[in-house]
């Protein structure tokens, strides 16, 4: 039915369109916007189902503008549904009277990527049709006419051509008091063709159809915005548009002789013109299109803004001086704009960030990796929105979107997140967890729903129901086939090619079968925690994280803290043997060249490496020098007894796919390189940490909270439904991470599939390097054996991805969020409009004191490699040492510190720590400790460097569990309450906080801090104060 004056969905541009919900908007803050009311898209959707056909697939041109015109003649004669009708006449009725005219305007409605009229990226300008001085008696019939303007041959091609489903069109309607201006006005509040900070005006008598269509003669005026000097480009006005006699609607007229030759505008009309662009520029918080007209009594009336399509390519406009008054904006009720329109003087832009997908993806990554992380998210993502009833028509059109949910910008995996926003805003009840997911992301946003979105999404919430009983049952399903799979496929010794390939291919078609329960459990996570943290923000806390916490704690344990226990026990068997403790205590981290990599028969699922000639040697040394592959040798041969032998190979064979970074392929995992196992437990031998005090620090948490809510909640009933909704949150979390540590080993699968691939590539002659591997795409090695290479010589691909690499390597680090021009190809990053150029920055050198494998810089021209001999470093020769550039580059400034004084990556040089008193995070563990920070930029190190230190991190993985072991306490710069860093701080009962923006920066290796996981807070303490 229709949305009328007043309404909270006129604002919902999913329903009228933006055109008519920024109206509605600038109409409640205050501007002068004519009174109206809209016909809803979801009226067109009812007319148009049994109306309009399918296009014909892969039509010609032709056959799509045939198919068009069939359509736009079915709707234009569409009689509307009986009480739609009735309620139109009425609300006619009461905007216009008996008499008043109207004018009746079309929007194409933006669909789930915000794709529609007057968007910032896909303008739709001009494409559909509207009507002027409109009789009440009328309107009807131009409604129908409005909906086939959305079919002209013109809206058509300009979705073709911008690769936009041609049958995803849907047209809402507005109907509007006809304001009677004699002069008219398109005004820009910044110059379209440059985007410099000027404000540009065309005007012309009569209506604003002549300055829109080029039917009238037309003034323009240019307006310096910072020094207000007015140029102006007059003409001699003969013409201009105005309303005809009777219903002849607007006509083309000569223009009095007495206007002919003055301005249009006076400049105090000017003025007033240009503070309403730099107005509606600051309320929607981007540059401004507006079209306005001027009333006889001099009043100015505001019927339309848009986002200014600019001009590529542009300057990067100037900012105005600092001393310029910044315009005031009316009092405004609405919200920010969406990602979908971020825009700048440079025009449209991209957002991108990698808030939470640094701890899978840090760094540089590989070609193998980024490809083959696009396969996952495209096929795991596709499965999660069929489970959630989003139509096969919906997928199909937004197939694009599916492919760039990751991108490779200058060599980092990135978010797209207009891509993510198009897809998830397919999912019934989205807005209603869209806070939280929008957290989870760092995007910034504070998402509020309107009464519409949440109207609707109320409406799912039986379907989802069903969905979240029906849960339980598919995840155990789930898990049980992924068990199958990964005992089916421990041994891949002496596959050839054709037998990898078919593996893998019918692996990733069952993920994309199966792997969406995992992410429809994330959604039921987020809806989760949005009610338990509701409940106890209402009825207990307004510090509900704190609490909620301790709350998540108990319960039934997940793989990856299995996985943990399983170290544990097995550190706990090692200390008990004497000889074999003293032996890990004292070895050396890194690897020894000749067992790096191991042997193709060495990378089993079982990893069973036996003794060696060359361990016996070092034992018969004394231990000088002893090295994690002669102790594993020695353990798994049965020196130190059956028990702790058996332990090890079964710890191997169950967990071997956890370690650092194991989502990406260029890194090891004890599955190819099992001595990585003694350097894991080395921390837990050396503190001596048992499987019962694990246990019982959890529960200690868990019981913690239990007492607060007690004594801070003293109904029952509310005690009881936060339990309740405590209970099935605990599950989602567990649920979470079982699943996650599948994804391990499905990247380990892969990854043995790949890398043997390579061996075999290099035996062929193909390569010149089994490492070269990482510098292909997985469609390209594939590619090798089906005979589809556009390009055969690999060679040549691997040497020019090795030097773009390099080259990436002394570029600054973008930061965790960044933008690029939509109308420009994808290379290097533009900054976000309000910051410096990152590249303006040479890249730092290391700085002392921070952590870089093994104190010697990784070459910059050769991949790190695991399955390559001589190699002990893991690919941190992706990177550069340190990450290069300022670490936090890009990210929100922090309260009580500064960016400019501090060592990059925390860096022992005076200055910038000592000037930080109190960093704040969100807390995650509780718990008080002082120490000696540890920055860590690059995990891989030894453990024992973190030893009674405090972490400070970036972000981490699952894979940082045995440096987290070691440490006391941590201070993360990204991460959630329900982030892997965030649970295993509740889990190893160390204080942690999360979510301390710059922390790496503003603290240094080996500053003295307190952390105090209860409060989120990180102090730097003075030299006299005692730790």
């Amino acid at each position: 039915m229709l949305i009328r004056a007043g309404d909270d969905r006129l604002t919902d541009a999913m329903l009228t369109g933006h055109k008519f919900a920024r109206q509605e908007r600038l109409r409640r803050a205050g501007f002068r916007v004519p009174r109206f009311f809209c016909v809803p898209v979801t009226v067109f959707d009812e007319v148009a189902r049994d109306l309009v056909s399918p296009p014909p697939p892969l039509a010609r041109e032709a056959d799509l503008l045939a198919w068009a015109a069939d359509a736009a003649a079915a709707l234009s004669s569409a009689a509307l549904p009986a009480d739609v009708a009735a309620e139109l006449a009425e609300a006619v009725r009461d905007l216009a009277g008996e008499e008043g005219l109207l004018a009746v305007r079309a929007c194409v409605v933006a669909d789930a990527d915000g794709n529609g009229e007057d968007g910032a990226t896909d303008a739709f300008a001009g494409m559909t049709e509207s009507y002027l001085y409109v009789r009440p008696q009328d309107v009807a019939g131009l409604v129908a006419r409005c909906w086939a303007s959305g079919f002209s041959p013109g809206s058509i091609m300009y979705r073709a051509r911008r690769d936009l489903p041609p049958d995803s069109v849907r047209v809402a309607v507005g109907v509007q008091v006809m304001v009677p201006g004699a002069r008219s006005f398109v005004a820009f509040s910044r110059d379209p063709r440059t985007g410099e900070a000027s404000c540009v005006i065309a005007a012309a008598h009569g209506i604003g159809e002549g300055v829109v269509q080029e039917t009238a003669d037309v003034d323009h005026f240019f307006v310096d915005t910072a020094s207000g000097e007015i140029r102006a480009e007059l003409v001699v006005k003969h013409i201009m548009t105005t309303r005809g006699d009777g219903d002849e609607g607007p006509v083309r007229r000569p223009v009095p002789p007495e206007y002919a030759r003055a301005p249009v505008l006076a400049d105090d009309e000017v003025r007033a013109v240009t503070r309403l662009a730099t107005d509606v520029e600051t309320f929607f918080g981007l540059p401004q299109d507006l079209e306005g007209t001027i009333t006889p009594d001099g009043e100015i009336h505001l019927v339309q803004a848009r986002p200014v399509v600019f001009s590529p390519p542009l300057p990067t406009p100037s900012p105005p001086p600092a001393s310029s008054p910044t315009p005031a904006a009316p009092p405004s009720t609405a919200a920010t704009p969406a990602a979908a329109e971020a825009g700048s003087g440079d025009g449209p832009r991209v957002r991108w960030t990698n808030h939470n997908l640094t701890e899978s993806f840090p760094g540089l990554s590989g070609a193998l990796t980024y490809s083959q992380a696009r396969v996952f998210y495209r096929v795991i993502f596709r499965d999660l929105y069929r489970r959630m009833g989003v139509p096969d028509r919906g997928l199909r059109a937004r197939e694009h979107h599916l492919n760039r949910m990751v991108g490779l910008v200058d060599g980092r995996v990135y978010y797209r997140v207009d891509a993510w926003l198009a897809l998830h805003g397919q999912i019934p009840g989205f807005p209603l967890v869209r806070r939280w997911w929008e957290r989870s992301m760092g995007l910034g946003e504070d998402f509020r729903p309107s009464r519409a979105q949440v109207a609707r999404a109320l409406l799912t919430v039986p379907a989802l129901t069903a969905r979240l009983v029906r849960l339980p049952g598919e995840v155990r399903d789930f898990l049980r086939w992924w068990d199958r799979v990964v005992d089916h496929s421990a041994d891949m010794d002496g596959w050839a090619p054709e037998r990898l390939i078919s593996f893998y291919r019918r692996l990733w078609a069952e993920v994309g079968r199966r792997w969406g329960v995992t992410l429809v459990n994330t959604f039921f996570l987020l809806v989760w925690t949005t009610l338990t943290s509701a409940a106890l923000r209402r009825w207990v806390t307004d510090d509900e994280q704190r609490l909620l916490g301790g709350l998540l704690m108990g319960g039934r344990e997940n793989r990856s803290l299995l996985g943990v226990r399983s170290a544990i026990a097995l550190a706990e068997l090692v200390s008990a043997h004497p000889d074999l403790a003293h032996r890990i205590r004292a070895c050396d981290h890194h690897p020894t060249p000749g067992h790096a990599r191991p042997e193709p028969g060495q990378t089993s699922g079982h990893g069973q490496g036996h003794g060696s000639d060359r361990s016996r040697e070092t034992r018969d040394r004394g231990g000088h020098g002893d090295t994690p592959e002669a102790i594993w040798a020695d353990i798994t041969a049965g020196r130190y007894g059956r028990r702790i032998a058996a332990a090890a190979t079964a710890h191997l064979h169950r967990y071997g796919d956890r370690a650092l970074h194991d989502l990406k392929l260029e890194e090891p995992s004890p599955r190819q390189r099992p001595a990585m196992i003694v350097t894991m437990i080395k921390p837990m031998v050396h503190g001596g940490l048992t499987v019962a005090d694990s246990r019982a620090r959890e529960l200690a948490s868990r019981a913690e909270a239990e007492s607060e809510l007690r004594e801070r909640c003293p109904g029952t009933a509310r005690r009881l439904v936060i339990r309740a909704l405590a209970r099935g949150l605990r599950w989602s979390v567990k649920t979470r991470e079982d699943t996650r540590y599948c994804r391990s080993q499905l990247f380990g699968l892969s990854r043995q599939v790949l890398w043997r691939l390579g061996d075999h590539l290099t035996e062929a002659g193909r390569l010149d390097r089994r490492e070269d591997v990482l510098d292909l795409t997985v469609e390209e090695v594939l590619g090798a054996y089906d005979g589809t290479l556009v390009d055969a010589d690999l060679r040549a691909l691997v040497r020019a991805r090795r030097d773009e690499r390099h080259r990436a390597t002394h570029r600054p680090d973008p930061g965790s969020e960044l933008s690029t021009l939509l109308n420009h190809p994808v290379t290097s990053p533009a900054p976000p409009p309000s910051t410096p150029a990152a590249t303006s920055t040479p890249p730092p050198e290391p700085a002392q004191g921070t952590t870089t494998p093994s104190g010697h810089p990784p070459s910059p021209t050769a991949p790190s490699c695991p399955h390559h001999p001589g190699n002990g470093r893991s690919p941190a020769s992706f990177d550069r040492p340190g990450e290069g550039g300022p670490a936090g580059a890009g990210e929100r400034p922090v309260e009580g510190g500064s960016l400019d004084g501090g060592t990059p990556g925390g860096g022992s040089g005076s200055g910038g720590g000592a000037a930080v008193v109190d960093l704040r995070g969100l807390p995650s563990s509780r718990g008080v400790v002082r120490g000696e920070a540890r920055v860590v930029l690059d995990p891989s190190i030894s453990p024992e460097s973190c030893r009674d230190r405090i972490i400070v991190a970036k972000e981490t993985d699952p894979g940082w569990l045995f440096l987290m072991m070691a440490a006391r306490g941590m201070v993360v710069e990204r991460g959630t309450l329900l982030s892997h860093t965030a649970i295993t701080g509740r889990l190893l009962g160390i204080p942690t906080v999360v979510s301390v923006p710059n922390a790496t920066t503003l603290i240094q290796d080996g500053a003295r801090i307190e952390v105090d996981g209860a409060e989120g807070t990180v102090r730097v303490l003075p030299p006299e104060e005692p730790l």
